[in-house]
């Protein structure tokens, strides 16, 4: 079934198998590149005029010149001083990956609501 399953690009949850219905659970998630398809780092600098100087911290960073959180905060510098109601512009734009609107319905109820993490609010 795995294989099946590989071939068409596609995951397989039995959350019944994963979580007993009678307790309280908690879920939590990525949010970039996992349940939505882009990166809001990306993107937030997208809007800010910025994409390219993020891009360039970020090519340094997959070619192994700088590790993941030395990558973060200098692209994180970029984006100093942007208003919150960036995210206003930003919402609209974010993409939820296949799978996911049904997927989280179903969490909701068994459980709690799922809680999601966004990497960059972890230096923070």
């Amino acid at each position: 079934m795995r294989e099946t399953f590989a071939k068409k690009n596609t995951d397989l949850i039995q959350v019944n198998r994963l979580l007993d219905p009678k307790e309280k659970s908690f879920f939590s998630f990525d949010m970039d590149s996992t349940l939505i398809r882009q990166e809001v780092i990306d993107e937030l600098a997208r809007l800010a005029g910025v994409y390219e100087e993020v891009a360039s911290v970020t090519k340094e960073a997959m070619e192994g010149n700088l590790d993941f959180h030395e990558a973060l905060k200098k692209r994180c510098i970029y984006l100093k001083g942007l208003s919150s109601s960036i995210f206003t512009e930003l919402y609209p734009k974010l993409e939820l990956n296949t799978g996911v609107e049904r997927l989280l319905k179903i969490l909701k109820e068994i459980i709690l609501e799922p809680q999601f993490f966004p990497e960059v609010l972890r230096i923070f």
